[in-house]
């Protein structure tokens, strides 16, 4: 049997699209942590993911979310990943996300296989969300002379 594909890492965006020419484009990459307004918060996330994989692999894939050691959601599909271009993108997952936490998408080739993380990241509640408006303006309009 062969060696399944090992996950080298994964980004987190809100939509991945192909050109033509083959060539991804990402929407909506996330940086160092997902900022949100408020909890509980419903986000679209996909998920590209680069492999290291020494022949291409066609089968079966599980995936799945946690928030912190909570499961989110889990999933079971169909991969093919080239050697040549060892990169997947989980199609978008809408989420809902109770509270702050570190959210980890996670790959597995077999039922008892072990779960490969592609990434890790922070979600936290956007300070500026919660922020009071500014408060108006104390002075009056000019009255026009007469």
């Amino acid at each position: 049997m062969s060696q399944p594909p090992k996950v080298r890492f994964g980004i987190l965006c809100e939509d991945v699209r192909r050109e033509d020419n083959g060539k991804l484009i990402f929407i909506g990459v996330y940086g160092s942590n997902v900022l949100v307004g408020g909890f509980p918060a419903t986000i679209v996330f996909a998920n590209p993911v680069w492999f290291e994989l020494k022949e291409p692999y066609e089968g079966v894939i599980w995936s799945q979310v946690l928030l912190d050691e909570t499961k989110l959601t889990e999933a079971k599909g169909f991969a093919r990943i080239g050697v040549g271009n060892p990169v997947m993108s989980i199609q978008p997952i809408p989420l809902e996300v109770p509270r702050e936490g570190a959210l980890s998408f996670q790959l597995k080739f077999s039922e008892d296989g072990d779960w490969q993380t592609a990434v890790t990241m922070p979600i936290k509640l956007n300070p500026s969300a919660s922020a009071s408006p500014p408060p108006a303006s104390q002075s009056q309009p000019a009255s026009p002379a007469s």
